[in-house]
This record gives C-alpha cells, structure tokens and sequence, in this order.
C-alpha cells in the first residue's frame, strides 16, 4: 500500500516499484487505486477509468442517480455522519445559515440581478502533487492569480469560499488572508463568512471555479457548471470546463457570465460519476476506529482511539469486513479500484 506518491512529486518508491515490474496500491480516504504503469501515477487514485465509469454509466445508470441523489441531498443537508467525512461535516453543518440570493446579496450590497460566480479554494499544502496537470504550479499560486484577475471582472459579483478544513491544517497562508491582500477593497468580490452553509451556493451560484475540489463535482449534479484549473478525479467527462494553459484560464473568466448551465444528459454523468466517488469506490473497514474520535473533532480523547482501536481488533472478522472483502477481490480480480460489494449493482449485490 502507498500513498507516498500522493504528497511527493517525484514518488521514487512508487516509480521504482513500477520499474520492476511490481504492482502499486495507493491508498487516498478509504478508496485503493491498483497502479501498474508509471504513466499514470500521477492520476489521482479517486478517478475512475473510462471502462468503469462506462460500466456503471451503461448497467446501472438509473441506480447510480438514484443512490447519487440521495447521498448528496444527505450530504447538503448536514445529515452526514462525521465517520463519511470531516469537510462536509464543517461545510454543511446545521449550526450554519443557509442564505438565498436576495439575503446573500443583502448583506454584500450586491445587486440581485448580477450573477455570482464562486471560487472554490483549497487547502494549500494538501496533496497539491496528486494530479498529472494544473494550470498553475500550485493551489496558492492558482488563488492570488484568480483573485488578481476577478478583480477587473465586474460583470459579475465573485463569492470567495474558504477550504472547511483550513483551519485544521494551520497555514500561514490562508484563502482569507489572500483575499484580504489581493481583492477586499472590491465591491464584486467579497469572501463566503464562516457562518454561511455551503449549501448557500446552490441558491447563488452562476458558474464556479475551483482547481479540482469535491465542490466541482457536489455542484455539477445541481447544473452548476464548474471551471477547473486542474485535473480532477471527475475531469474529463463532458460536464466541466476545462481550460489547458493561463491564457484559455483567464479568458473563460472573462466570459464566465455566458456559460450556460448543464443540460440534463451532463447532470446524468455527473451524478454517475459522483455515485462511484461517493458510494462505489469508498470502503470503510471495522478495524476503523469511530470517527466521533478523529482528531478534528474538539473532543478528541487520544487514549479512547487507541482503545477503540484495540477492542476493533480483537473484535475483527475478516468474513464480516467488506473493505477486506474488497480488497481481496482487488488483488484476484485485478479492478483498477475497490468496488464496494454493497454497492456493485450490475452483479446483483
């Protein structure tokens, strides 16, 4: 198992292995991603292969917008258990106000009428090497250069949203502190408070922008139409804009008021896609302790992990666990991701 590739541009050990002849497990969340061709280390361990999402896009298309839909209204909704994800526990938390246009721009002194695009940023040092192309050097560099740019784009009003989980992380850059330096003295770009859902952006948002945030593919479900600046795990599918230099970036800004929302067959794909994302491709383990113990929760009590985690252990049967499950139909079977068994529609389960 590996991850080092992940957070190393290099990925020696990764690159070795595969030179040899040996097979690569890089492990991102709870998903595995089988590597057998140095050329694709750099693709991110989430993105599926045309053949599996045309596996599920062909055999199980209605199941997967169904179950798609579902699980993303649980997720907007903050009905997300904190064990299926700390971001979106922090985005779309209840303890948040979920505003409208008219209230959103009633506390901006915005214009209703103007519409709002929404720049998606990122945590800056988080695994800024796990993709094989991004129209900037790195996450920090792509926000002060769309933050410059927005600000003689006023055809628009610019919503600035912080990463949910920067906080965690305790970077001495932070997405406030960019907007502060780069775009608060403009009246058409202000940044999203910390008291305003996420889910905001469903009721506001024009167009987004982002590098390859889960917010590209959370949106694009809802007809959001989403400008990356990078390779993501759902590129390449016919639902994102997808600019491939500086030049083409900056031009689809200027013109981000004229993109149009997605049609009913992208939203299709899209939500086919975030199906295998979201449901498929995530498998969690008994061996894992309670997330109500993760380190991001403000009650965290290390000595009641380590005991929760000894207790999963001694408690553990393989033949109940469907990651081991999983992973031992990825080794036999040779699938370039885990599939969770509960969800594998086309063979019945």
């Amino acid at each position: 198992m590996l991850s080092e590739a992940n957070y190393v541009r290099s990925g020696v050990l990764a690159y070795v292995a595969l030179q040899h002849k040996a097979i690569v497990f890089s492990r991102w969340d709870m998903t595995v991603r089988r590597y057998e061709d140095s050329r694709e280390l750099r693709t991110h361990p989430f993105k599926p292969t045309q053949e599996e999402f045309q596996f599920v896009y062909q055999n199980d298309r209605e199941k997967a917008v169904t179950a798609a839909g579902t699980y993303l209204r649980s997720r907007l909704n903050g009905d997300m258990p904190l064990e299926m994800g700390p971001d979106a526990a922090l985005a779309y938390g209840k303890d948040r106000s979920i505003l409208s246009k008219e209230e959103l721009c009633q506390r901006f002194g915005w214009e209703v009428e103007k519409p709002i695009a929404c720049v998606m940023s990122h945590v800056f040092t988080d695994a800024v090497h796990r993709n094989n192309w991004l129209v900037f050097p790195d996450y920090l560099t792509w926000l002060r250069e769309t933050l410059h740019a927005i600000r003689q784009i006023h055809d628009v009003n610019w919503l600035v949203k912080p990463h949910p989980s920067e906080r965690w992380f305790r970077p001495q850059q932070t997405a406030e502190g960019e907007y502060l330096e780069s775009a608060a003295d403009c009246q058409h770009v202000r940044i999203l408070p910390y008291d305003v859902n996420t889910a905001s952006v469903l009721n506001v948002a024009h167009a987004m922008v982002t590098c390859c945030g889960t917010s590209g593919i959370e949106f694009s479900c809802y007809g959001i139409p989403c400008v990356l600046a990078g390779e993501a795990p759902y590129s390449s599918l016919g639902f994102t804009l997808e600019p491939q230099s500086v030049e083409e970036y900056f031009a689809l800004l200027s013109d981000i008021s004229k993109v149009d929302f997605l049609d009913s067959s992208q939203i299709e794909k899209a939500k086919v896609l975030a199906f295998i994302y979201f449901r498929q491709q995530l498998v969690y383990s008994c061996l894992n302790p309670p997330m109500h113990l993760h380190p991001l929760n403000p009650d965290f009590d290390e000595d009641k992990f380590w005991q929760e985690a000894m207790h999963s252990v001694q408690q553990y049967r393989p033949e109940d666990d469907r990651y081991y499950q999983a992973q031992t139909a990825q080794v036999s079977q040779c699938p370039t991701h885990l599939v969770n068994p509960q969800w594998e529609f086309a063979s019945g389960a």
